[in-house]
């Protein structure tokens, strides 16, 4: 507070006095401190107030604009998430008790780093057994560099890898993104793969010896072997040799003699790894 008086004097010589006194209120400094002012979005922030003088009843409004955000807190200290990459201004509106008002903006305080965005295909999405090689195509964004984890103990850090699967079940593929600050995305995706039920039969075999094309006898996956039987019959239908072990073939021999030169018919009975009944015959 300060005094202030007044002399007044007419022209004819009369003197006047005045006392008044004037209140001045001190202007707020405004300020404060960060728990971090860069970092990889989205970046949370804690602002912690170090305005002076702080009078009960002060208010405060808080501006955080950049990267096409406008974002407030009239929170005394707020904590605010920046979620875009960019540089962001900071402003601070304080009202004192008595209506004064202050406004001070802190130009580029916060300075967030775009985080890339992860993502792929891959090819098939369910793989055979028969066939587990599986294609990846990256189509991240914003990235430089990249870490796969397929699923089975495998890594690379290639754009675009090919995999190879040797068993059957379910993968869940992991891709990291990083870009040049290091900031990084994860996506996963899961790969099954499944089994297949093949059967493959030669269309010729020659028992005479020479240890070539000795035997016949079929191979396949996802059989279940324990449902396995092959029959072999001469061209008038009967029935010359069987066998229920799929490790057991035929030798070309019918009661211990090897058959004629000649076209024979074969026919497998077998369930599939569904359990599935199916028969083949060549």
């Amino acid at each position: 507070t300060q005094e202030v008086s007044l002399t007044v004097q007419d022209g004819c010589g009369s003197v006047g006095h005045g006392i008044d006194t004037v209140y001045t209120y001190p202007t707020p400094n405004p300020g404060f401190i960060t728990s971090t002012d860069q970092g990889c979005a989205p970046l949370t922030v804690n602002f912690t107030n170090t305005t002076y003088p702080n009078p009960p009843g002060q208010t405060y409004t808080w501006s955080f604009t950049g990267a096409g955000i406008n974002g407030f807190s009239q929170a005394f200290s707020p904590v605010y998430t920046f979620t875009a990459g960019g540089e962001y201004d900071v402003t601070m509106n304080i009202r004192t008790p008595d209506g004064c008002q202050s406004d001070t903006t802190f130009p580029a305080v916060i300075d967030v780093w775009p985080q890339p965005v992860s993502r792929f295909t891959l090819s098939p999405a369910i793989a055979s057994i028969v066939e587990p090689t599986v294609v990846f195509v990256n189509q991240s964004l914003l990235a430089t560099h990249y870490m796969w984890s397929m699923g089975d103990g495998d890594s690379t850090n290639l754009i675009d890898p090919v995999h190879t699967y040797n068993s059957l079940g379910g993968y869940l593929i992991t891709l990291v993104a990083y870009n040049a600050t290091g900031c990084s995305d994860t996506v996963a995706q899961k790969l099954t793969v499944r089994d297949e039920q093949t059967l493959y039969a030669p269309t010729a075999f020659s028992p005479n010896g020479d240890n070539n094309n000795e035997w016949f006898n079929v191979s396949g996956n996802g059989i279940d072997w324990d449902s396995y039987h092959l029959y072999i019959y001469n061209r008038w239908g009967q029935l010359i040799w069987d066998t229920d072990n799929h490790e057991k073939p035929w030798d070309g021999r019918y009661k211990g003699e090897v058959v004629p030169l000649g076209v024979y018919t074969w026919f497998v009975s077998l369930r599939d790894y569904n359990g599935k009944l199916k028969e083949y015959h060549g």
